[in-house]
């Protein structure tokens, strides 16, 4: 009870039922990382990033 700061021992079983599961559920999500065949990698990304800086550097000096 002094760890989860409940005043009862209800409400500690409660908090720890809660926790655990929320351990669970993120335990279940990272397995899930990595799994997605068409997501973009990080180099794709920066690569996107930067094609659409230069197209509004572009398009914000050519207006001056």
């Amino acid at each position: 009870m002094r760890f989860t700061g409940a005043k009862t021992k209800r409400e500690a079983v409660l908090t720890a039922l809660a926790e655990f599961n929320r351990r669970r559920r993120v335990e279940d999500f990272l397995k899930l990382a990595g799994s997605f065949p068409d997501f973009p990698t990080n180099d794709e990304l920066e690569a996107d990033d930067l094609l659409r800086e230069d197209l509004l550097n572009a398009k914000w000096n050519r207006g001056s």
